[in-house]
């Protein structure tokens, strides 16, 4: 019970290390708008997963840009 505690607040810290250190956006070169799409089908189709192992997003194309 202890170490699985420890992981959730080391994944915390890690994605707070991240998301101080870089701004990120989508692609949308590779993932353009598509006409007439909503915020909430966009993001169905943004965050749409296989399962595995884990599961898995089918792609999600980040640009992270180094704060300055």
């Amino acid at each position: 019970m202890i170490l699985c505690r420890f992981s959730e607040a080391e994944m915390v810290v890690v994605l707070a290390i991240l998301l101080s250190q870089y701004h990120i956006t989508v692609d949308t070169e590779r993932l353009p708008d598509v006409p007439g799409e909503t915020k909430l089908q966009r993001r169905e189709r943004v965050l749409k997963s296989t399962l595995g192992i884990t599961t898995t997003p089918v792609r999600v194309p980040l640009v992270f840009t180094r704060r300055g």
